[in-house]
């Protein structure tokens, strides 16, 4: 049964301060105590010595820098145990930044509260409650979903390629209603809360995919562009057109050797720069096929077929009068993408697996 919306922003505001939401580096951290997933953050701060089972019930009474008290009985209040397992035992949180943006999701209400005269704010920039009903139009879930609710907006993804994962959802959910009610003489057709709920738990799961098969796949570009740069430092001393060749030739066997030490499939690490992280999930809730999300990726878009929109997406070519951009062919670009859409499916399968047992 569904909280009261006025519980549910008492709630979330208490988790956002006392979690410190806005504060999330991208990637969990394995926690020193429980040896388990956990929050990690940018700053340091007192959270840690809030958590602190070292700390006293006195000691364990805290007020953050915007005058919200935390302790230890609001906790038991708000339930902040089930938001944090409800953030945390999820198997896309081995993606960047999927908890902050999980988070930003539950920030959008089924309906207006009844005890506030306007809904509050949590006066940080791209945290904001918004209403968004079961039997809105297309139109406002991507109004509310895609150009307010501020998920992802940490990456600067294409505005179209995220309206159409979203219409994508919503059309795919329309038909299985549809299907599902096939005989029911008084089905209206809108969708409910539970519908409502599916389409925003599986965008932001299948943006927060998108995302990371895109970071993976650039690093990987890159990594094989600093490789053929070497090379062609290596062979700029003898200035015979056979070195050139020679090049080309090595291109081609360094790209599509399966062995690769730039594979993104020999490194599932999902952090293109850094150490991996990884979580274990468990909500039949938050299990979406893989192949849904192969849907998104594989979709022959001209504008946004292997790249992001930023500017390092391209490789660079200002050492050289070669231009690296086109050092790979299509079908190099597209080996090199499927090991990359491979590396972050066996990542959330993996962690999917853990959490059964």
């Amino acid at each position: 049964m569904e909280d009261s919306i006025s519980l549910q922003i008492k709630s979330l505001v208490y988790v956002f301060h006392r979690f410190q939401i806005s504060n999330l580096k991208p990637f969990l951290k394995i926690s020193d105590l429980t040896d388990e997933y956990d929050f990690d953050y940018l700053s340091s701060n007192n959270h840690n010595n809030f958590n602190s089972s070292n700390t006293s019930v006195n000691q364990r009474n805290s007020i953050n820098s915007r005058g919200v008290l935390m302790n230890d009985k609001l906790d038991r209040i708000y339930n902040v145990g089930h938001f944090k397992t409800q953030l945390l035992n999820d198997p896309y949180r081995i993606l960047v930044d999927y908890s902050k943006n999980k988070f930003r999701s539950l920030l959008i209400l089924s309906d207006p509260p009844n005890e506030f005269s306007e809904i509050p704010s949590l006066n940080t920039p791209n945290f904001n409650f918004l209403v968004l009903k079961p039997d809105d139009p297309a139109e406002k879930y991507v109004e509310i979903i895609v150009n307010k609710s501020g998920i992802y907006s940490e990456h600067r993804i294409n505005n179209k390629i995220k309206v159409q994962i979203l219409l994508r959802i919503i059309n795919r959910q329309k038909k299985a209603l549809d299907s599902n009610n096939a005989n029911s003489s008084g089905f209206s057709g809108e969708f409910t809360k539970d519908d409502r709920a599916t389409i925003i738990r599986s965008y932001v799961q299948k943006l927060a995919f998108y995302i990371q098969v895109q970071r993976i796949y650039k690093a990987a570009l890159k990594s094989k562009e600093r490789d053929m740069k070497n090379q062609l430092y290596k062979y700029s001393n003898d200035k015979s057109i056979q070195s050139y060749k020679s090049l080309k030739s090595e291109r081609s066997r360094m790209i599509l050797l399966p062995e690769s030490t730039t594979s993104p499939i020999k490194n599932t690490n999902m952090n293109a720069n850094t150490s991996s992280t990884g979580l274990l999930p468990n909500s039949t809730h938050h299990q979406i096929s893989i192949m849904d999300l192969d849907d998104t990726i594989n979709q022959n878009n001209s504008d946004y077929p292997y790249y992001s929109d930023t500017a390092d997406s391209q490789a660079s070519s200002s050492t050289s009068s070669v231009n690296f951009v086109k050092l790979f062919t299509p079908e190099e670009k597209h080996v090199c993408f499927e090991q990359s859409k491979m590396a972050v499916r066996i990542r959330i399968e993996r962690e999917r697996t853990l959490l059964l047992f």
